[in-house]
């Protein structure tokens, strides 16, 4: 069994690194030690651990509240890996700061940067994810990568490390990505999962621990597959139907299927239905269901579970007293939540200040196991309401829908007007034309999930959200 480490020891252990999943307009970041948000004007927030420059402040002193990046704007989605952040810009290029030993922020160097740089000759991107490694979906479907290949996680046949984007070979019409420790999955527009990558605990999911993979692999047992998340050792599949499915390392519960065992087959998470995202950690899992509600499992040794205790759990257990989330993430053992007011919680380590409410817990567990309020960051956009999204110009209703969605113009501009819906993984699932004032949309085509919005005139977007289908 693969024990944690104190959180005292996490600083030097290059062991302990995780992925946090991607969607194509996520808000929130968390990494080893720090937290990064997206606030609504599109500048982001950010704060924790800052050992090689993640914070992104321009320079290395950690903070324990929320900081302003400067010098970037227009940011659509963040993400956190192993000591560095990537952030997409609404114009399709991907920037990053922090550690850069592996070539992982792809600008050409190995040289650490504490400031936001551009991830060289990449354009057109939908979706991020960031590991140790760092991949990129771009609007063609094809799949990007750069940083550490020890163990074949670029997919291109080697385990070369790399310090610039390249294509992967042979992907094409993907719609969803996942970079872990040292594990990759993606996810196809026909619902296959391949992997690729280190294959410790059998993360790849492809029934054997016998050796890593350096290209694409389809994981034949799986299919109608809607996202995946890969943390540490362990890997997650969200299905079409809302159920959640696991492979790899489970020692501490994380596969949540009632065991503490690894598995190199995907496995079902017991009793847990309607989910609409998930998101792994160093060796957690967690769980957002369309009822706008949390569920955790696996370690706890920080209270990552968020149910106040510090004891593991090998079943989706709920975090009490927690409702209206429309968007998780998960650090490497603390979790973040955006509830439907725009305000934000988070639990777990604290260890590094990665909390944000301006302390840090180096007693007992080095944590607050509870969820509690962060407090002086930025505006962020929920997107959803519980009954209506209203901006100057445009109300939703309702939402959460189910068959039908009413679209209301305040008034009917003289310019087309276009409706853009995508689904969580940025892959764009209608384009349509309003012609009058109250539009009626049939919507009992898209499986239950999290859908994002946006609302063009003239070429110019005046109005963006989120809608829940039930």
């Amino acid at each position: 069994m693969k024990k944690l480490l104190p959180f005292k020891q996490a600083i030097v252990a290059l062991a302990l690194t995780f992925n946090f999943t991607p969607a194509s307009a996520q808000t929130l970041g968390g990494g080893v030690g720090n937290t990064v948000v997206r606030c609504t004007g599109g500048q982001l927030s950010s704060w924790g651990l800052n050992n090689y420059g993640q914070v992104a402040n321009g320079s290395t002193v950690s903070t324990t509240s929320p900081a302003s990046v400067s010098g970037l704007t227009g940011v659509a989605s963040v993400v956190s890996g192993d000591y560095f952040i990537l952030a997409l810009k609404s114009d399709g290029t991907v920037w990053a700061a922090g550690r850069n030993n592996y070539g992982q922020l792809g600008n050409g160097t190995l040289v650490d940067q504490t400031t936001p740089v551009q991830v060289t000759g990449l354009t057109g991107i939908v979706a991020i994810s960031a590991g140790r490694h760092s991949l990129a979906l771009k609007n063609d479907g094809t799949v990007w990568a750069w940083g550490l290949n020890d163990g074949g996680q670029l997919g291109d046949g080697t385990v070369v490390n790399k310090n610039t984007a390249f294509q992967i070979p042979g992907l094409s019409s993907v719609k969803a990505i996942a970079a872990g420790a040292g594990q990759s999955l993606i996810v196809k527009n026909d619902g296959t999962v391949w992997a690729f990558g280190n294959n410790d605990y059998g993360c790849l999911g492809l029934g054997t621990t016998a050796t890593n993979t350096t290209t694409p692999t389809q994981i034949s047992s799986l299919s109608g597959a809607t996202d995946v998340s890969c943390g540490t050792y362990h890997s997650m599949v969200l299905k079409n139907d809302s159920t959640v499915w696991t492979f790899g390392w489970g020692s501490y519960g994380q596969l949540g299927n009632g065991a503490n065992t690894s598995t190199s087959s995907p496995v079902q998470v017991t009793g847990l239905t309607g989910v609409v995202s998930i998101k792994d950690g160093e060796a957690h899992s967690v769980a957002l269901k369309k009822n706008q509600t949390v569920y955790v499992w696996g370690s706890n040794i920080s209270g990552q579970i968020g149910d106040g205790t510090t004891v593991a759990k090998n079943v989706a257990t709920l975090v009490p007293g927690l409702t209206g989330i429309t968007e998780i993430a998960t650090g490497g053992r603390h979790v973040i939540a955006l509830k439907n007011d725009g305000t934000l919680w988070a639990w777990g380590m604290n260890y590094y200040g990665n909390l944000g409410d301006g302390t840090t817990s180096s007693t007992g567990c080095g944590c607050k196991p509870a969820p509690q309020q962060v407090t002086g960051v930025c505006s962020i956009s929920s997107g959803v309401n519980e009954k209506s999204i209203t901006s100057a110009d445009v109300t939703l209703y309702p939402n959460p829908a189910q068959n039908n969605l009413t679209v209301k113009l305040a008034s009917m501009p003289a310019n087309e007007t276009i409706l853009n819906i995508t689904d969580i993984t940025g892959r764009r699932i209608k384009e349509i034309n309003l012609n009058s004032e109250t539009n009626l949309l049939d919507i009992s085509v898209l499986n239950a999930g999290i859908y994002f919005y946006s609302i063009s005139n003239n070429g110019k977007t005046s109005a963006a959200g989120k809608f829940i289908k039930d």
